[in-house]
C-alpha cells in the first residue's frame, strides 16, 4: 500500500512454443540434413536479429554442399569420397539439430522486448514500473508527475500547518 507497486511475475514459456521449437530442431534430421536452414530461417524471421540471419545463410550454403556432394560422389561402396561425405552429412545433421535446440534457451526470443505495462497509481496517473535489477534492491525513483504531486501535498500540509498554529494561539 506505501511501497512501490510489485512487478508482475515474470512470463512463463508457453508449451505451444516449446514443441514448435522442438519441431523445428528436428526437421534435420527428417530432412537428412537438406533443409538444415529452415529451423534459423525461422529464428531470424522471429528475432531479426544479423547474426541468425547469417546462420540461416551458413546452413543454407552447407545444404546446397550437402546436396552437391550427394550428386557428385560415385555410388561405388569403396569411395573415400562417399565416407567424407557421409561424415559431412552425420555432422551437418547433428550441428543443426543441436544449435536449432539450443538457440531456442537464448534470452530475447522476439524482435522487439515486451512492452511495460503501466501500474495503475493512487492518484490516478499510472506510471511504468522499473524493469527489476539482478543482485540489488530497486530503489523507485518518482517521476515527475509523482514528484509534482508530492510538492503540491508537502505544500497543502504546510499550510494546514500553519492554520492549526494560529487556531491554537487564539
Amino acid at each position: 500500500m506505501y511501497g512501490p507497486p510489485t512487478a508482475p511475475p515474470p512470463p512463463r514459456r508457453d508449451i505451444r512454443a516449446e514443441v514448435l521449437r522442438w519441431l523445428f530442431a528436428v526437421v534435420p534430421l527428417l530432412s537428412l540434413g537438406v533443409l538444415s536452414w529452415v529451423p534459423f530461417l525461422h529464428i531470424a524471421t522471429r528475432r531479426g536479429r544479423r547474426s541468425d540471419w547469417l546462420f540461416a545463410t551458413l546452413y543454407g550454403v552447407l545444404s546446397a554442399g550437402e546436396l552437391t556432394m550427394l550428386i557428385t560422389i560415385p555410388s561405388d561402396n569403396d569411395s573415400t569420397a562417399g565416407a567424407i561425405g557421409g561424415t559431412y552429412t552425420v555432422l551437418l545433421i547433428l550441428g543443426a539439430c543441436v544449435h536449432a535446440a539450443l538457440t531456442g534457451y537464448l534470452p530475447s526470443h522476439s524482435a522487439h522486448p515486451p512492452q511495460q505495462q503501466p501500474l495503475p497509481s493512487p492518484y490516478g496517473t499510472p506510471h511504468p514500473t522499473p524493469p527489476p535489477t539482478p543482485g540489488a534492491y530497486a530503489t523507485p525513483t518518482p517521476s515527475p508527475s509523482t514528484s509534482s504531486r508530492m510538492r503540491q501535498v508537502a505544500s497543502e500540509l504546510d499550510e494546514l500547518g500553519e492554520y492549526l498554529r494560529r487556531q491554537e494561539g487564539r
